[in-house]
């Protein structure tokens, strides 16, 4: 799926700052690239959302054929709050586990979420690190 539109990371002005935000944080407006946004960008944001329609229809062939599937994203990534998403961190077949990238070596926290399909035993294994330290805690 692709990331860079769904990104909250996304905070300036689009010009001196960083690239600008091209979602909106509101889950009833989220798909919709934001009104301000130029041709190109608005363009972006339609090629995400159709690649993010071919997941979704891949993770529902899953979950109805009971195959395991995953989505993996920043736990601040706006893909969180479309309402295909939301409808599955909420499925009886499906596990949101979250996983901090310092239990994995890296010098820094990014919190992650993975949705898991069809795999119970994914869950058990969600750790994340406490604040400022690589010990983790299981959840």
């Amino acid at each position: 799926m692709p990331c860079h539109t769904f990104s909250s990371a996304r905070t300036g002005d689009g010009n001196n700052t960083g690239p600008r935000h091209l979602r909106s944080d509101d889950p009833q407006k989220v798909k919709q690239p934001l009104p301000y946004l130029t041709q190109k960008e608005k363009d972006k944001v339609k090629d995400a959302n159709k690649l993010y329609q071919a997941m979704i229809c891949i993770v529902e062939c899953c979950i109805r054929h009971k195959a395991q599937c995953y989505i993996e994203n920043p736990r601040s990534s706006k893909s969180w709050l479309m309402p295909e998403i939301r409808k599955y961190i909420k499925h009886p077949d499906t596990r949101p586990c979250r996983y901090d990238y310092c239990l994995f070596g890296m010098p820094y926290q990014k919190p992650t979420f993975v949705l898991a399909g069809n795999n119970c035993i994914f869950f058990t294994g969600a750790v994340r690190c406490r604040p400022y330290k690589r010990k983790y805690i299981r959840t």
